[in-house]
């Protein structure tokens, strides 16, 4: 009964612990693309695409999207300075198919309908490893603590934790979870999607989030009269030296 009494505070504070890491979105770099390798140049115009999965612990593949981070550099400068505008449909994905992008709310939509993703981004969005983890964590704290197989108490614990997990430690349900999940995310892409209309005035970069169904790899834009192809980078593609 003691060593019961001792382990409670033990598994308190381990709760608390696991229950504070709230997702932290990562910053978002504006790229210098004058001189990264992979930006594809127009005259004093230059465009480059990148996966946001590199950027987010959100896992949009779960919804059946491919989130793409597009950054435009207008280069131009003194007399022939010149403003670029574009509508965000202009940018196509291509795959299987030619995709225009999803606008803001159908990708939304289909991230918020697909409980695959719903569960994936509980636990960054709100704090909690999950009930399964959870469990085994305290089930493995406990058996150390008691004496007993650490594997066995882990084992226990995550079976329990399942049950509780599915609450938030038995007070929330789901629907708490979901809320919270679908605040957060909504949060991280309001201020990261591409603006409908995109107007690059002479020396500046806008850099913004499209969505594309996920087999997208490659981007495609008219410009100056030209369609150009843009392959997606990943972060782990580029040479980190090469990135000003």
């Amino acid at each position: 009964m003691r060593k019961i009494l001792l382990i409670i505070p033990f598994i308190v504070l381990l709760v608390g612990c696991v229950s504070s890491q709230k997702y932290q979105p990562q910053p978002v770099v504006i790229r210098e693309l004058s001189t990264l390798p992979g930006a594809a140049k127009v005259d004093s115009f230059y465009i480059f695409a990148e996966d946001y999965a590199s950027h987010s612990r959100f896992d949009f593949s779960k919804a059946n999207l491919k989130a793409v981070q597009l950054t435009l550099q207008n280069a131009s400068y003194g007399s022939y300075a010149t403003t670029y505008q574009f509508n965000y449909t202009d940018f196509h994905g291509i795959g299987s198919a030619e995709y225009m992008p999803y606008s803001y709310s159908d990708a939304y939509a289909l991230m918020n309908n697909s409980a695959e993703f719903s569960e994936s981004v509980k636990g960054a969005a709100v704090g909690t490893l999950g009930g399964g983890i959870l469990g085994a964590a305290i089930g493995a704290a406990a058996g150390a603590l008691l004496g007993a197989d650490a594997a066995s108490g882990a084992a226990a614990g995550a079976a329990v934790g399942a049950v509780v997990g599915g609450t938030k430690y038995g007070f929330e349900g789901h629907s708490h979870y979901k809320a919270k999940a679908s605040i957060a995310v909504n949060d991280e892409i309001q201020s990261r999607k591409m603006p409908d209309l995109i107007a690059v005035q002479p020396n500046s970069k806008i850099t913004g989030v499209l969505f594309f169904p996920i087999d997208t790899h490659t981007i495609i834009s008219n410009f100056e009269g030209f369609r150009y192809s843009i392959s997606i980078h990943s972060l782990e593609s580029i040479d980190a030296s090469s990135i000003p």
